[in-house]
């Protein structure tokens, strides 16, 4: 439980940036999800009147110390670094904190919920490519294995503590540009053709 509102956060962020990359969309931004996912966290899990102002105390004192640490140019980069892990974990405890223990397995279940979602959404997804670019089996191998890759690669940078949420935010997307690029090379170009054309049409539906 210790990491599961950036952990839940993240998520969110590289969901829909995985899915403006093949729609051909702009990534929504990080901010935005944020207030989204809080919104929708507080719905879920009930929060009372005390715990949403508590949360906001909180993270405006965060990122008031976060700011006051960036501005400070007479630490070394060592200092700076240690300063921001601990204030990166204090954030999560007061936030942890905040939540009751019938909370806490509520964003347990939601968190591995996502998590469900987020691969069967991937595997759907496939499936349908398969058959409308006519994939063979070694290009959906191929396919897999980069996913699989991004997932992992996704889960050590949710996973970094030390990390700031903006530095996050720039990571996931520079991961899911790569994981666009990787896509696109298993393809010959009549496949790419096709591909474009394809979200073209579903773009257009809308």
């Amino acid at each position: 439980m210790k990491r599961i509102f950036l952990i839940a956060a993240t998520l969110v962020v590289a969901n829909f940036a995985v899915q403006a990359q093949q729609n051909g969309e702009a990534a929504p931004t990080f901010h935005q999800h944020r207030h989204h996912q809080f919104n929708n966290l507080s719905k879920q899990l009930n929060f009372t009147d005390a715990q949403k102002q508590q949360f906001k105390a909180i993270n405006e004192d965060f990122h008031k110390k976060m700011e006051a640490l960036n501005k400070n140019e007479d630490i070394t980069v060592r200092s700076w670094k240690q300063q921001k892990t601990d204030l990166v974990k204090a954030h999560k405890a007061a936030i942890q904190n905040l939540l009751t223990p019938e909370q806490k397995e509520k964003m347990k279940e939601m968190r591995q919920m996502a998590d469900a979602k987020f691969r069967e959404r991937i595997e759907h997804r496939l499936e349908k490519m398969k058959t409308k670019l006519n994939l063979s089996d070694e290009q959906v191998s191929k396919i897999k294995t980069i996913s699989q890759d991004f997932r992992s690669q996704l889960k050590t940078i949710r996973e970094n503590e030390a990390m700031a949420h903006s530095d996050k935010k720039s990571q996931i997307m520079a991961l899911v540009s790569q994981q666009k690029k990787d896509f696109r090379s298993v393809l010959t170009p009549e496949q790419i053709t096709k591909l474009d054309e394809w979200k073209k049409e579903k773009s257009d539906r809308f």
